[in-house]
């Protein structure tokens, strides 16, 4: 997923993209130990309904952004 085009103010906040949304999802249930939200985040359509129990499996599972970033290399489990 990439944005072709990013404006940004000298703090670094974006104040412009091009385009200026795309479809995604976050799911979440709970917090951790520490009290941070677990969430899975995912481009295009949902999965499921809003509200309503998703259960993830290995194959939704691997369309995350988090899988992504742990396969990357760029995340690690806590």
């Amino acid at each position: 997923m990439s944005i072709p085009t990013v404006d940004r103010a000298p703090d670094e906040t974006v104040t412009a993209a091009t385009p200026t949304t795309r479809p995604g999802w976050i799911l979440t249930r709970g917090a951790g130990r520490d009290k941070r939200c677990l969430a899975l985040a995912g481009k295009g359509t949902p999965p499921g309904t809003s509200g309503t129990q998703i259960n993830v499996d290995e194959a939704l599972l691997r369309t995350t952004f988090n899988h992504h970033i742990f396969k990357e290399g760029l995340a690690y489990p806590t």
